[in-house]
């Protein structure tokens, strides 16, 4: 499909980032990058707010569709991050968040894989369509390192 291939290239960010690793053993970004390390797995990062609609309805239709989280969960350690919460600034300003919902997704080093920033309705009419969208930006992203 041309929409979705041209979609997912235009979110797709090469990019690294600068290590948060130094906040601590008690902090809970480094405990999940710790266990995505250990298991293998990527980190979702969605950044939103009790007072942003489109994140509300992502979380409703998306997140709480038993199928999607599933299959959210065997690829991913799911991060949910209320922007306007004091205690999530320094990933706010690390991964220089502005307008949400905004998704990132890195691996376990904190290498930007990609990211989904502003409210797609396809996702909350069809769940499904969220997984197979960051699927593929991961796909794409695996095949640029193995060049």
């Amino acid at each position: 499909n041309f929409f979705v291939s041209t979609f997912a290239d235009s979110f797709l960010i090469l990019a690294f980032s600068v290590s948060c690793k130094n906040l601590g053993d008690n902090n809970f970004y480094e405990t999940d990058l710790r266990k995505a390390e250990k298991n293998q797995k990527f980190i979702l990062l969605d950044f939103g707010a009790t007072w942003c609609q489109g994140c509300v309805a992502y979380d409703r239709y998306v997140f709480n569709d038993s199928s999607t989280r599933t299959k959210l969960d065997q690829k991913f350690i799911v991060l949910k991050l209320d922007k306007s919460n004091p205690e999530n600034n320094f990933l706010v300003k690390k991964y220089q968040i502005g307008g949400i919902p905004h998704i990132i997704m890195i691996d376990s080093d904190e290498r930007i894989m990609g990211s989904l920033n502003s409210f797609y309705s396809e996702f909350v009419e069809y769940p499904d369509s969220f997984v197979i969208r960051l699927e593929s930006i991961i796909s794409k992203q695996e095949r640029i390192k193995k060049i």
